[in-house]
């Protein structure tokens, strides 16, 4: 009987943590579009943020929410550089639609800093009207 009870409660223990384990591996992903940020920056002051304390800048940003504005400054299939400083990628905007120098602003995740590019890098965009 005694077996039998041990048995229970570590197969109770094995269920639980494979569904746990299940879940966090599985689990739904960010809506990015529809969070709310949780900065509002300019692409000058993020860029001087980063290069000013990387790790500071990091754990204040990194896989944060935050909205930008600039210049488009180059243009590529899914890809958008703001004033030559943050990498923006769009999950289903197409950029042909956007022209060279014109004002954008942009909500997305930021996914880190390329210390070698020195730029910003951000995924699942979306334009802010």
């Amino acid at each position: 009987m005694k077996k039998l009870k041990k048995f229970g409660v570590l197969l109770l223990v094995a269920v639980v943590g494979i569904t746990a384990s299940y879940q966090y591996l599985y689990q739904d992903h960010r809506n990015i579009a529809a969070e709310k940020p949780a900065y509002r920056i300019n692409t000058q002051e993020l860029l001087k943020e980063f290069t000013g304390n990387y790790v500071k800048a990091s754990e204040k940003y990194l896989d944060k929410v935050i909205i930008v504005n600039g210049k488009i400054t180059d243009l590529d299939k899914n890809t958008i550089t703001i004033n030559n400083s943050i990498c923006i990628q769009f999950l289903n905007t197409n950029t042909s639609k956007f022209n060279l120098n014109e004002a954008i602003k942009v909500k997305g995740r930021c996914i880190g800093y390329d210390e070698l590019l020195e730029m910003v890098k951000m995924d699942q965009c979306t334009i802010v009207k």
